[in-house]
């Protein structure tokens, strides 16, 4: 089996922000979490946040790259950014990282 692909979004605001962004992340799992489900490939999904750096990152884990590119066009996921952008949010380019090697504990 090949390595997974790692999926990478990460926002940055500044840390006055932090309520308010780590708010609406908490709110956004209830339209997330069932359309992520629906798509195939997902391995896992994990969202973040730092207070210290100010700085928010989805990582999400697929089993390839057709896969993890279902994320451009998920309607629930670009509402989000939308929520996001309004609060002061700016996100880097999203990234697709081919997997290498990995250890499963």
């Amino acid at each position: 089996m090949s390595e997974p692909v790692v999926r990478i979004s990460q926002g940055f605001f500044e840390p006055r922000l932090f309520p308010d962004v780590q708010a609406k992340l908490f709110e956004g799992k209830a339209s997330l979490d069932p359309a992520l489900r629906t798509l195939r490939g997902l391995l896992h999904y994990y969202v973040s946040i730092d207070e210290t750096s100010g700085s928010m990152t989805n990582v999400s884990v697929w089993e390839n790259l057709p896969s993890a590119k279902q994320m451009d066009t998920l309607g629930a996921m670009l509402a989000q950014r939308d929520v996001f952008v309004a609060l002061g949010v700016k996100f880097q380019p999203i990234r697709n990282y081919t997997g290498l090697w990995s250890i499963m504990p």
